[in-house]
């Protein structure tokens, strides 16, 4: 391990979910104290969980609850990290919720829920701690997208349009907040997270790596790594950007029963020769 961290203080958001677990054991491991958020009762066991796996590794760490229904909590989850850590060097937006409905059946209350979580709780996250960051020296954001911000799927309306506001969101912070903070997203495509056969009894992972270009599901860890790059001074010139992390599939072109195989269609006769 490079410890490329060591010294550093994260916040990170939904430590208790498939990929804030994961990222939050990254950065620890990478040497930072990591102050860990959970939002949700049926995070906490996997969130208590990580805390002990971080203190094994001589990490100053806390676990702190916070509905982010309350935007107005969000200071006070902010200022017990300050106070834990002593300061914040990097700070994670992972918390999020999928929503999975056809838009005739999306009520205010979903768009609320979702929005507030997914889009709001980041900006009111910086906010909180932009004090903090620019003090560092050293600060850098990471917003969690997804690659439904770039391409639509049945159902997904309320969920992608957070998402695609995500990555906005970072190119405005990432210009109005530099050169003293640093802010980038990643976007995660599909990974295999803790409980997908939960939700998704039929879910064949074997048979959905075939419409993967590399050839494999994600796995949080390959979320984690692109985090802890980010918020290292590794990418010390990297701002403003968002990376996908999705096998290749955004680089497929999305040309129905053609998409991704070859074809012996003679387009371009009679003007190439031997077509």
């Amino acid at each position: 391990m490079s410890m490329r961290l060591k010294g550093r203080r994260a916040l990170v958001t939904g430590a208790g979910g498939g990929l804030g677990y994961e990222i939050a054991l990254e950065l620890a491991r990478e040497g930072a104290d990591v102050y860990l958020h959970y939002g949700h009762e049926s995070e906490l066991a996997r969130a208590e969980e990580v805390m002990a796996r971080i203190i094994s590794l001589e990490r100053i760490t806390e676990l702190h609850f916070t509905n982010f229904l309350n935007l107005e909590a969000i200071p006070e989850l902010v200022k017990h990290a300050v106070d834990l850590l002593g300061g914040l060097d990097i700070v994670v937006n992972n918390a999020g919720i999928t929503l999975n409905m056809p838009v005739g059946n999306i009520t205010v209350d979903h768009i609320n829920l979702v929005s507030n979580v997914n889009q709001w709780a980041p900006l009111m996250i910086v906010q909180s701690a932009r004090k903090a960051l620019e003090e560092s020296g050293r600060a850098s954001v990471i917003n969690l997208s997804s690659v439904h911000a770039f391409g639509g799927n049945p159902g997904h309306s309320v969920y992608a349009a957070t998402k695609a506001g995500i990555i906005g969101l970072t190119q405005e912070l990432a210009i109005e907040l530099a050169p003293k903070i640093r802010v980038n997203a990643v976007a995660p495509g599909h990974i295999v997270i803790p409980g997908l056969a939960t939700v998704w009894p039929e879910y064949d992972e074997a048979e959905f790596a075939k419409r993967i270009p590399v050839g494999f599901c994600g796995q949080p860890i390959d979320v984690a790594k692109a985090v802890a790059f980010l918020a290292s001074d590794d990418s010390r010139y990297i701002n403003g950007t968002c990376i996908r992390i999705d096998g290749g599939n955004g680089a497929r072109m999305n040309y129905g029963p053609f998409s991704g195989t070859p074809s012996d269609i003679p387009f371009g006769r009679p003007y190439v020769p031997g077509v």
